[in-house]
């Protein structure tokens, strides 16, 4: 049919993606890994820990140094499901380059988006 209002190339086309999530590869994370291994960011517990995005991939984090901290398995796993006890403490614990990043990479409301808090009311 000629005069298609609604051809099939528009609906099946992919609309554009906000995000692109960027994933690191094996170098890069290798990189990346070396420089982000410290002490726990809320516990202090000495290295090695584990690397934990601060946005998760699931959410389109992307594997880059200003979404990754050192984390305790535990804190990891209390970050991960959002206890707002650790979440705070990490998030008090960002530096100024993590915290220029989760917001150029997510928006100004990334925190309350992510984390469920009002990250400027906790500060």
């Amino acid at each position: 049919m000629a005069g298609d209002p609604y051809p099939k190339a528009i609906q099946t086309a992919r609309a554009e993606r906000r995000y692109v999530r960027r994933v690191a590869s094996p170098k890069d994370w290798q990189r990346i890994a070396a420089e982000k291994q410290g002490p726990c960011r809320v516990c202090d517990a000495p290295p090695p820990n584990d690397l934990a995005h601060l946005i998760p991939r699931s959410q389109g984090g992307p594997d880059v140094e200003f979404n990754i901290a050192p984390l305790c398995r535990r804190d990891h796993a209390a970050f991960d499901a959002r206890d707002p006890g650790t979440v705070l403490m990490v998030l008090a614990g960002l530096t100024d380059d993590e915290y220029a990043g989760l917001v150029e990479h997510a928006g100004e409301a990334v925190f309350e988006r992510h984390f469920n808090i009002d990250y400027r009311r906790n500060t």
